[in-house]
């Protein structure tokens, strides 16, 4: 067996070396599909108020104040390089409307409508210029119900619409990976429920678990921005996340009562009551529409 056990670790350090080898020596036609270049777009914009004073704002991104409900507009002049290119910018809670010459090219969150609620979601843009222009000039207009949001600017990239997406998927690989193994992780904790309960063993609270693994998941899914290619109803992500954020300490409760501390038992009830109690005040302050959940979970 000991001879066995050499053969094994000698045969993977040899994969490993002759991995390290193709990819130090071989010289092959690279094939992916993110490569591509991507510009910054951070200088020369000015900010436009509702009042008329206007602000430069030297580089991006910028963080300023606003009232809820104002419009806040930024300019800027295209440099003809961008022309026929794609703008790429993350908004976080507002309504975007964007012009290039006066004609308007975008929109998000303009023509929305709701039971309740007033959050347009956060949603990563991405605007195609025009490859015939005049002048250049750009105006992105953004409004939100929530207060100094709306002065908030984020970057601003400027590259092939299908290379920004790439790359944003590039750069969210390791969190939609995690989430996934989250995920994977649930489904173990579920079938060992079930095999716990078919056995008729103490399943040590293991439903309960499996339960705060599919809400992480879902929740660190939906903070890629990634699931907006997919399917793009933004204010659906922007409700999932509340709901994970107010049921991740509820599964949290519910695992320690039946599990490892099950022994203070009368205090988990009385905490999962008060979790449970919390998400109902929300979920009937927000239905009515007496209370956002931006402004609740501030």
């Amino acid at each position: 067996m000991k001879y066995y056990k050499k053969f094994a670790y000698f045969t993977i350090v040899f994969f490993v070396v002759l991995i390290v080898y193709v990819i130090v020596w071989f010289k092959v036609d690279d094939m992916t599909l993110s490569k591509g270049d991507v510009y910054e777009f951070n200088s020369g914009w000015i900010m436009q108020r509702e009042q008329g004073n206007t602000i430069d704002m030297d580089e991006l991104p910028f963080l300023g104040n606003s009232s809820p409900g104002e419009t806040i507009i930024i300019s800027n002049h295209i440099p003809q390089e961008y022309f026929g290119m794609t703008i790429s910018f993350l908004s976080a809670d507002k309504i975007v409307k964007v012009r290039i010459d006066g004609e308007t090219v975008y929109e998000f969150g303009t023509h929305d409508q709701r039971s309740f609620g007033h959050t347009p979601g956060s949603v990563v843009n991405y605007v195609d210029i025009p490859k015939n222009l005049t002048d250049g000039m750009i105006e992105i207009e953004m409004q939100s119900p929530y207060a100094d949001y709306a002065a908030k600017i984020s970057k601003i990239s400027v590259g092939k619409r299908d290379v920004l997406i790439l790359k944003m998927f590039k750069n969210n690989l390791f969190k939609i990976l995690c989430s996934l193994l989250i995920l994977i992780c649930s489904l173990d904790f579920a079938l060992l429920f079930v095999f716990q309960k078919v056995s008729k063993q103490n399943d040590g609270g293991m439903q309960y678990i499996s339960g705060y693994c599919i809400v992480t998941s879902i929740y660190y899914l939906i903070e890629t921005k990634v699931l907006n290619i997919f399917y793009g109803n933004q204010t659906m992500y922007s409700v999932l996340v509340f709901l994970c954020l107010m049921l991740i300490p509820l599964m949290l409760t519910l695992y320690y009562g039946c599990g490892s501390f099950k022994e203070y038992k009368w205090r988990w009830r009385i905490l999962g009551g008060i979790d449970c109690i919390n998400i109902f005040l929300q979920l009937i302050l927000q239905l009515f529409n007496l209370k956002d959940f931006m402004d609740m979970a501030v």
